[in-house]
């Protein structure tokens, strides 16, 4: 809505930023103080403030504006950030949308008057003499449509394999991205997880690296049950396992001509058996959903990921993990009716190719990896504390011999605990 609907939906308080914004314009040099949801930001003298009203809510709402205040949703702001040419551009934007003389106008959504600002030369309106009335027309300009046009494959990827489409994602991708395309986010739909005394917890968040191909694939790269210490190697680990059919697309592709697959979505579960890095569990057919006019099986491939290996000397990780995925897949894919020969094509193809999943092992001298390093000892201090500990021990008339128990615990706090270094 624009300024014509003030009246209707008026404000009880002036918006924080807009004081803010009044108090610097009113003394430069003294811009003041803004008060925030915890404490108070300081303004540096002669900042240029503008004001901008962000409206947070659980749905897609559109923001009412009013005169001098330009009003967005998270909806509006997660947009203009990713289609911002400058990094100053959402400040100009708001610097133009608040000015005094901004025309009056009417639209509905914040994106669309984002979208004719930036297609007029990141100005609203700048002729000499202002319009009684403008309107701004829905879905301006066509960025909305190219981004959705970017976006098709990965839909058409994620409707094969029956998962949420990106409307249902409360998390983008990036559109830009070279390889899998990792989703995360949570469902929108989905309803908190326990509401109790007003506090509401939210669904569990999903995610999956995705390789979109003719035959797409993928791999649950976010999961609840995963060991917390874990859970960023099981994270990378899935994303390289995308990578690998990244490598062998032509390959992945030609080998599921004639069958019946739609896709594969691959779930890694952990263990610590001391076998091979990665091992094949199952591999089951579900027909649960897809367009009636695509092949009707989408497999899916539980992948046990063994936390614990036992290496010898000539373990090389990096190559372990690349042959265990390869086996991995090749394994899949025969269970899901690839002929044996053209399944080893798909394993040779990775093997011949650079791993997508590097590991770098460390072996410590004790069993446990987390100590602080070591520090260097400096004899001259070491000889000086066992002057002063024989001093000590001769001072207190002890003699030679072998303490126990009671009397040990007594030596050690009256005679050797005075020269225990204490932290500074």
């Amino acid at each position: 809505m624009s300024e014509l609907s003030v009246e209707l939906f008026e404000v009880p308080d002036e918006p924080e930023a807009l004081r803010a914004t009044r108090s610097a314009a009113s003394d430069p040099a003294n811009p003041g103080k803004v008060a925030m949801s915890y404490g108070e930001l300081t303004m540096r003298p002669g900042a240029e403030v503008v004001p901008l009203l962000v409206v947070a809510s659980p749905s897609h709402i559109a923001a009412f504006a009013r005169p001098g205040l330009p009003a967005l949703s998270l909806d509006d702001l997660r947009w203009m950030s990713k289609s911002a040419d400058s990094e100053l551009d959402l400040f100009n934007y708001c610097r133009d949308m608040s000015r005094p003389d901004l025309p009056r106008f009417i639209g509905w959504e914040a994106i669309n008057i984002w979208e004719w600002w930036r297609s007029n030369g990141k100005s609203f309106f700048s002729g000499g003499r202002a319009p009684s009335l403008m309107s701004i027309t829905p879905h301006w300009g066509t960025a909305e449509w190219v981004l959705a046009a970017k976006r098709t494959p990965v839909e058409v990827a994620l409707a094969r394999l029956g998962l949420p489409a990106l409307r249902d994602l409360d998390a983008d991708p990036e559109d830009d991205h070279a390889g899998p395309r990792l989703l995360a986010g949570r469902i929108r739909a989905a309803k908190p997880v326990k509401a109790t005394k007003g506090l509401h917890r939210s669904p569990d968040a999903i995610g999956w690296a995705v390789h979109v191909s003719e035959v797409p694939v993928a791999v649950e790269a976010l999961q609840k049950g995963w060991p917390v210490d874990k859970f960023t190697f099981l994270s990378d680990l899935a994303i390289g396992l995308a990578y690998s059919f990244e490598e062998i697309t032509d390959v992945w592709v030609e080998a599921h001509r004639g069958t019946n697959v739609r896709g594969y979505i691959f779930n890694l579960v952990t263990a610590s058996s001391g076998g091979d890095v990665l091992r094949l569990l199952r591999a089951s057919p579900s027909t649960a959903s897809g367009p009636l006019h695509e092949p009707d099986v989408v497999f899916t491939v539980e992948v046990e990921v063994d936390l614990g290996p036992t290496p010898d000397d000539d373990f090389d990780p990096t190559a372990a993990f690349q042959a265990s995925m390869a086996a991995v897949i090749a394994d899949a894919a025969r269970a899901a009716g690839v002929p044996a020969d053209t399944s080893d094509n798909i394993k040779a193809a990775i093997l011949s190719g650079p791993p997508t999943f590097a590991v770098e092992t460390l072996r410590p001298l004790t069993s446990r990896n987390d100590f602080s390093n070591p520090v260097a000892l400096n004899e001259a201090l070491v000889s000086v504390v066992g002057r002063k500990v024989a001093q000590a021990v001769n001072n207190a008339g002890l003699k030679p011999g072998e303490y126990r128990g009671a009397p040990a615990k007594e030596i050690d706090r009256d005679v050797l605990d005075t020269y225990r270094p204490r932290p500074s």
